[in-house]
């Protein structure tokens, strides 16, 4: 039941910051005009409709962020595959050399050295780049400052993209317009290519996809059941996250291995991979805190233990969540230093006026050796010497 609970919460937390993403998409002031035209929209470059077109978005606030301003020149043309052409950055060399990432190589040193290519097709691109004028059109356009250049089948069309052009009067003509004709070279030169057969890689892909969906589940679902368990578990007498960390790496290892296998030799998997580790790890670090603690207790299968140390003082934080009240120990409990223990403000009252000078606390030691407190309570005498080594005493 827990784990239908875990996996409803984040569809729940996928829909809604699906629907965050339509409601705070990019809008930005109607006043703001590129080329004397109102800017956020879609202009022809010349008189003919059909023909090459240019959009700037000026600088705008979406949520928290500031989006910079973008400008994007695109021509219509016939595309048999995607293709996303841009400079390399220090991910795609490391991905190249991990194998984690696959390149159209075309033959021409320079370009090969400063270009990253994905393709879904290879026979598409590597016709396509075989020719001196299309290398030559695409340096010019990353030269100019362009970002990117994407072929998109489902909007056939060839775009260019600069994120944080900053319009300059006439300059922005020269660069819309030299955009536009080597974007319009790409297009000619692309005529009559075909996609070429389905790379072996496609279906690794899907697999990869599927098996990091799958990971997220099983996590959901780990999440919840350690959840659940330790609130039916007593919790840990003393501990820190640092006791989750051979849990994190282990989970993380056992989705890198697979996911590793099915994304290699693929057009930029490697960012698909590092984003979805960066995933399994925050996940993996929140979930197996409690799932470590809650087999700790839920396979202690050794009677517990009631032990009574004195307090040897007492101290209060304050927080974003309020104040939080501590009476110090200071003592060592199943050979564990246990430093202090949570009290509600009566206890703390009470103890700072002397009332109470004694910390009786009923332990498991844990299944890995871990002090686990299952009931607490204070009294008004003094402890014996002797007893902080963690041995027994009955109230």
């Amino acid at each position: 039941m827990s784990a239908v609970i875990g996996l409803a919460m984040m569809g729940v937390i996928f829909l809604v910051s699906f629907v965050w993403r339509k409601v705070r998409r990019p809008r930005p002031e109607a006043a703001s005009q590129f080329l004397g035209l109102p800017s956020a929209k879609w202009h022809p470059c010349t008189s003919d409709q059909d023909g090459p077109r240019f959009l700037f978005t000026p600088e705008h606030r979406q949520g928290k962020h500031t989006k910079p301003p973008e400008l994007a020149v695109a021509v219509p043309a016939q595309l048999p595959c995607q293709m996303k052409i841009r400079l390399r950055d220090w991910k795609d060399r490391l991905g190249l050399r991990l194998g984690l990432a696959r390149t159209v190589a075309t033959g021409d040193p320079d370009f090969d050295d400063r270009i990253y290519v994905e393709a879904g097709r290879e026979g598409f691109a590597t016709d396509l780049l075989a020719k001196a004028g299309a290398r030559g059109a695409v340096s010019q356009l990353l030269g100019l400052g362009f970002g990117k250049v994407t072929w998109l089948p489902e909007k056939s069309e060839v775009r260019a993209e600069w994120v944080g052009y900053v319009p300059a009067g006439e300059r922005d003509i020269q660069v819309v317009g030299e955009a536009a004709t080597l974007l319009e070279n790409l297009a000619d030169a692309g005529v009559g290519l075909e996609a070429g057969p389905l790379p072996d890689w496609m279906f690794r892909r899907l697999l990869g996809l599927g098996w990091c969906w799958l990971w997220l589940g099983l996590l959901a679902a780990s999440n919840a059941l350690g959840f659940y368990l330790v609130t039916q578990e007593y919790p840990p007498l003393a501990g820190n996250w640092f006791h989750a960390a051979p849990w994190t790496v282990l989970g993380l290892l056992l989705f890198l291995f697979p996911a590793w296998f099915f994304f290699r030799n693929s057009p930029a998997r490697h960012l698909s991979l590092s984003m979805w580790s960066g995933m399994i790890t925050v996940l993996l670090a929140v979930g197996a805190y409690p799932v470590y603690f809650s087999l700790n207790g839920w396979l202690d299968e050794k009677a517990t233990e009631t032990i009574s140390l004195p307090v040897q003082g007492f101290h209060k934080t304050q927080g974003k969540g309020g104040i939080k009240y501590y009476a110090t120990l200071d003592a060592l409990v199943a050979g564990k230093h246990v430093d202090s223990v949570k009290v509600d403000q009566t206890i703390y009252d009470m103890i700072q006026h002397r009332q109470l000078d004694t910390a009786v606390i009923e332990y498991g030691p844990g299944w890995l050796g871990f002090p686990w407190r299952k009931s607490q309570g204070f009294s008004l005498r003094q402890a014996r010497k002797g007893l902080l080594g963690g041995q027994g005493e009955g109230p």
